[in-house]
């Protein structure tokens, strides 16, 4: 299962006890811990985990304490939600590069003695704009 979804073999573990898949969730550190049940066994481990998921099901357990659902029978959206972070997280280094320019550039005029309420009044919503559209274009699904 781990090497389906591109994750090293140390980081899946299989027919563990409650207490056992606690102890070893508990010791990665629950800053960096995703943890995916499906029932009462796992309940001790999904306390532990800082992200928890769980299969939709008719009457689960841990659905109340699930960070995210998810449908089917399989684990591929679990590599569709690693493939969807590493994106955001480029995306979200575009936007602040582009916002750190802008406050830098914008800063600028004005130090310079440049900037004037209308130009101020047409740049702002155009950053906003720019940055929406960096956004939108960057986390635009492309299905491979």
């Amino acid at each position: 299962m781990a090497d389906r979804l591109g994750l090293p073999r140390a980081s899946a573990l299989s027919e563990q006890s409650p207490d056992e898949k606690s102890a070893w969730v508990a010791g990665l550190g629950k800053g960096t811990t995703l943890f995916i049940g499906d029932g009462a066994n796992d309940s001790l481990a999904f306390d532990a985990a800082a992200v928890r998921g769980t299969p939709v099901m008719d009457r689960g357990l841990l659905e109340n304490k699930a960070d995210f659902l998810f449908m089917g029978r399989g684990l591929s959206g679990i590599r569709t939600l690693f493939q969807v972070s590493k994106r955001r997280a480029l995306v979200m280094r575009n936007v602040m590069i582009f916002a750190i320019s802008y406050n830098l550039l914008a800063v600028s005029i004005c130090l310079m003695g440049k900037m004037n309420p209308l130009l101020a009044a047409v740049l702002m919503p155009l950053s906003s704009l720019f940055s929406l559209v960096l956004v939108a274009r960057g986390m635009r699904w492309q299905r491979t």
